[in-house]
C-alpha cells in the first residue's frame, strides 16, 4: 500500500515538473504567482528566442547584441506585460509586415500591424541606437503606460511618431527621452489631436535643446512633470509651459543657459510646486520671479498669436500659492539694486531667498567676499 502512495506522489511530482514550460538555452525562466519572468540578460545574443514560453509577463534581454526589435508573431504577446531591451545595438523596430495589404488595398498602415500586445505596459529602450519609432507603435501597444528611450540617437520628437497617429488618447504616462540629439521641441504636441493627451510625466533632460514655443505644452492637459534640464536653453518665454488642464506640478530648468524669464513665463500654472533653476546665468530675479532683463524679443508668427490668445482669454495669470520648492543656487548674481525688491516680505520672495542662503555675489568684483543676501540687505536703493 505505501509502494503504491509513493508511486502516485512520485506521478504527481513528475507530472507537475514536467508541464512548467521550458526555458530556451542560455535563459532563465522564474514564476512567481502571475508573475512570470525570463532573463536573457548579457548572453551575447542577436536574436530574441523564439520559443518564449507560454505565459510569460516579463521579458529582460539587457546587454546583447540585438540590432532589430522584431515584435511579430508571438504567440505569447497577449500576456507581456515589461519588456527592457537596454543597452543592445538596437536601431529598428519592427511591428508590422510592409508585403501585407490593407482593407483599402494600401501598404503599410496600423491595419498592417500583425502582432498585438494587450497587456504591454513598461518598456526600457534605453541605450541603444534608435533614430525613430515605427508610425502605429501605439495601436501595437494600446496599454503601455511607461516608455523610456534613454540614451539614443533621436533628434526629433516628431520621429518618434507618437503624438498624432492615433484618433484617441493613448494610455501612455511616462515618456522619457534623456540623453539624445533633440535640438528644439517640435510642434507636433501643438494640436488638440495629439494621442499624447494622457501624459503626466515629459523628461526631455540631457539633450541639446535650445528653444521653448510658447505654448509647446499646450495640449497636454495631464502633464504633472516637465524635465528640461541640462539643455541649451537661453531664453523662456511667456506662457512656456501652460497646459489647458493647468495641472504641471515641477518644472525643471537647472544647468542650462537661461538669462532671461519673461513675466508671464509661468503663468497658467496654480498647482505649481516645485522649480529648479540651479546653475544658469541668471544675475536678478524680481517678486515675479522673472529675470531682471526683459528683451523686446517678438518670436514667431504663432507664438505672437498664442500669447494674444491666452492674454485676452483670461483664466492663465501668474499664481504661486502652491509654491514649496524654488532652487535658483549656482548663478552669477548682480549684488546691485535689481535684487533690492526679493528683500520684500512675500511668500515666494522667502523661498527664493532661502534657496540664495549660501549664494556669494559674482559681480561687482568688490563684493564677491560676500554671500548675497547680506549683500542686498546693505544695499540702500531708491525701489520709488
Amino acid at each position: 500500500m505505501r509502494s503504491c502512495r509513493l508511486v502516485i506522489v512520485v506521478c504527481v511530482l513528475f507530472g507537475f515538473a514536467s508541464a512548467q514550460p521550458r526555458c530556451p538555452q542560455r535563459c532563465t525562466c522564474d514564476y512567481y504567482a502571475t508573475i512570470h519572468t525570463i532573463n536573457c540578460d548579457s548572453q551575447d545574443m542577436r536574436q530574441l528566442p523564439h520559443d518564449i514560453p507560454d505565459w510569460t509577463t516579463h521579458v529582460s534581454f539587457d546587454g546583447n547584441f540585438l540590432t532589430t526589435l522584431r515584435l511579430i508573431g508571438f504567440n505569447t504577446s497577449v500576456y507581456f506585460e515589461e519588456f527592457k531591451f537596454r543597452y543592445n545595438a538596437i536601431t529598428k523596430l519592427e511591428i508590422s509586415d510592409e508585403n501585407l495589404v490593407s482593407k483599402e488595398g494600401r501598404k503599410g498602415g496600423c491595419n498592417d500591424v500583425v502582432t498585438i500586445f494587450p497587456r504591454l505596459k513598461s518598456v526600457n529602450l534605453r541605450g541603444n541606437k534608435i533614430h525613430n519609432l515605427p508610425k502605429c507603435l501605439l495601436f501595437a501597444w494600446p496599454m503601455l503606460k511607461i516608455l523610456i528611450l534613454d540614451q539614443n540617437r533621436i533628434t526629433r520628437i516628431s520621429e518618434l511618431n507618437l503624438a498624432s497617429h492615433l484618433s484617441h488618447e493613448s494610455s501612455l504616462q511616462e515618456l522619457s527621452i534623456m540623453r539624445n540629439q533633440i535640438h528644439r521641441i517640435t510642434s507636433d504636441l501643438q494640436t488638440p489631436a495629439t494621442s499624447l493627451r494622457g501624459l503626466l510625466y515629459l523628461n526631455l533632460g540631457e539633450n541639446i535643446i535650445s528653444k521653448i514655443q510658447t505654448g509647446v505644452f499646450m495640449f497636454l492637459p495631464k502633464l504633472r512633470v516637465v524635465k528640461l534640464n541640462d539643455n541649451r536653453l537661453r531664453i523662456i518665454p511667456s506662457y512656456a509651459f501652460v497646459t489647458t488642464g493647468q495641472m504641471v506640478r515641477e518644472i525643471y530648468l537647472q544647468r542650462n543657459r537661461i538669462e532671461v524669464i519673461f513675466i508671464l513665463a509661468f503663468a497658467g500654472q496654480p498647482r505649481l510646486q516645485t522649480i529648479d533653476l540651479r546653475t544658469n546665468m541668471i544675475v536678478c530675479l524680481n517678486i515675479m520671479f522673472t529675470s531682471c532683463v526683459q528683451p523686446d524679443v517678438r518670436g514667431t508668427r504663432f507664438e505672437r498669436r498664442m500669447r494674444q490668445s491666452l492674454t485676452s482669454r483670461g483664466g492663465f495669470g501668474v499664481e504661486y500659492s502652491s509654491l514649496r520648492g524654488v532652487r535658483v543656487g549656482g548663478n552669477p548674481w548682480s549684488c546691485n539694486c535689481t535684487l533690492k525688491p526679493l528683500m520684500q516680505n512675500t511668500s515666494t520672495n522667502q523661498l527664493v531667498r532661502s534657496s540664495m542662503t549660501s549664494e556669494t555675489c559674482h559681480n561687482p568684483p568688490t563684493m564677491r567676499q560676500y554671500d548675497v543676501i547680506t549683500a542686498i540687505e546693505q544695499l540702500h536703493c531708491d525701489l520709488t
